[in-house]
């Protein structure tokens, strides 16, 4: 869905990467929910309120891997 948004012009790359970025670890199935979600407003958002509106929308359809991603991505940051 990403990527057909993408595509078509609905969403530009920094919002497409940041959606692809968030749920590349998610399963199939609450990726999809989450775009769904998303999309249909994103062209609308910045890039910081997509995130932030998928983030909300990951917590909601798969709260319960929640703290998993979020020690996760902890993880993954790193200070320069």
């Amino acid at each position: 869905q990403t990527g057909a948004a993408l595509e078509v012009g609905d969403i530009d790359w920094d919002k497409a990467r940041t959606l692809v970025e968030l749920l590349r670890d998610v399963p199939l199935a609450v990726s999809l929910e989450v775009e769904a979600a998303v999309l249909p407003s994103a062209s609308a958002l910045t890039r910081p309120q997509v995130a932030r509106a998928a983030q909300r929308a990951l917590q909601r359809v798969d709260h319960r891997d929640a703290a998993e991603r979020h020690a996760r991505a902890r993880a993954g940051r790193h200070v320069g």
